[in-house]
């Protein structure tokens, strides 16, 4: 039952200055707020590893009505998500010039993941790098890997972005990386009326079972946006442009 509210967060190019991360907690509200921060803006995190299961996992979150500018990403699950991240509302946020907006990371070794995330109502322009990722691929030079290894990969799973547009994103509109290869999929993302406008496309790589509805393009180019591998039991309704058959 923490609430962080009417305050500036001036932190950034400094190392690691995240403007707030929650941890293994409960019941948070974050609202009318100003972030400018050296990392994460809004940051959730739960355990490390194998150990983290006997952990609490981090839940209950409401975040609105902020503005966001420099930052690693608007709102952020992980890396360290061992004990679940879960029952995450977002929505009623802006942003400008964020590395990222949605942000959700994790790796092969460790663990839980976050699931039951919705991400809605909300504006993003000129992110550096994309506006939603997923990934197990995340890396951390700094981190000290001093935790046992989970033998589960992180997973995010159940986590519905709507209503939400976004202008010139960096690197790619929507990325998605699990590990097809091992087996270790996202799972259950739901992406409906959500508008891109700009050249960046879609990277999608071990997601299943997940839909896109009423996902529009515009000023995408002559290519098409969308690159899918290693994915399964994907659906597309009223998508421009609409992904090539697989």
């Amino acid at each position: 039952n923490v609430v962080l509210a009417n305050t500036t967060h001036k932190t950034y190019d400094a190392n690691n200055g995240d403007g707030v991360e929650f941890a293994n907690s409960r019941g948070a509200l974050v609202f009318n707020n100003f972030f400018d921060t050296g990392d994460d803006c809004v940051n959730f995190a739960a355990g490390t590893g194998a150990e983290a299961t006997q952990q609490k996992p981090q839940e209950d979150a409401w975040i609105f009505n902020n503005f966001f500018r420099k930052g690693h990403g608007m709102v952020v699950a992980g890396s360290h998500t061992g004990a679940w991240i879960q029952d995450i509302l977002a929505e009623d946020n802006v942003s400008d010039g964020t590395d990222a907006g949605l942000r959700m990371k994790s790796t092969n070794f460790m663990g839980g993941g976050a699931r039951n995330v919705t991400f809605r109502d909300s504006a993003i322009r000129n992110t550096l790098k994309q506006a939603f990722i997923f990934t197990l691929d995340y890396n951390d030079p700094n981190a000290k890997l001093d935790y046992r290894k989970s033998t589960l990969a992180g997973q995010f799973r159940d986590v519905r972005v709507s209503d939400v547009s976004v202008e010139n994103a960096g690197l790619a509109a929507i990325e998605v990386k699990g590990d097809s290869q091992h087996s270790a999929f996202h799972q259950g993302l739901a992406f409906e009326r959500v508008r891109f406008r700009g050249p960046a496309g879609v990277k999608i790589d071990g997601l299943k079972d997940s839909r896109f509805d009423t996902v529009r393009f515009s000023e995408a180019g002559d290519a098409n946006p969308w690159q899918v591998s290693g994915s399964q039991g994907l659906a597309f309704h009223e998508v421009e442009p609409a992904p090539p058959a697989q």
